[in-house]
């Protein structure tokens, strides 16, 4: 599913073409395996996967699509030079949902963040590689309190 399915959604939320069935089962959780190059934890999938389950949770899991709109994006994108605390990226460097140049160009934007990028990993890292994330931000946070 991943970005072939958020892009049929969007399409289908703006109008663009009808869905051709309804929220069907399991579409929440073959959507976020899509965003994943590791096996997580099946406890954290199902809480991934949870809010979606009910009936309320089915229409929020297509207006996100309906709201996803690189304008909103584009508005904040000139401020991001101002930020003045301590910023990390971190971000998957194989995520199929966001690809790695995307953070690179965040990174750009704030130029003095730190950025790190964990091969292997997708759209999910605090998932998918909880050690590798922790041990990231607690240098992150290490360095930030010598300074």
């Amino acid at each position: 599913m991943g970005i072939g399915f958020f892009r049929s959604c969007w399409a289908a939320c703006r109008g663009l073409h009808r869905p051709t069935t309804a929220y069907p089962r399991g579409s929440g959780g073959a959507y976020i395996r899509g965003a994943l190059v590791n096996e997580i934890d099946s406890e954290d999938f199902s809480k991934l996967v949870e809010p979606w389950l009910d009936e309320d949770g089915r229409g929020s899991f297509y207006r996100q699509f309906s709201q996803a709109d690189e304008r909103f994006t584009a508005d904040v994108e000139p401020m991001f030079g101002h930020i003045r605390c301590p910023v990390t990226i971190l971000w998957g460097a194989d995520d199929p949902w966001i690809p790695l140049e995307r953070g690179r160009a965040l990174h750009e934007r704030i130029p003095q963040a730190s950025f790190q990028s964990f091969p292997s990993v997708g759209h999910v890292p605090q998932l998918e590689a909880p050690r590798q994330i922790l041990e990231a931000l607690a240098e992150f946070l290490r360095d930030d309190i010598e300074d």
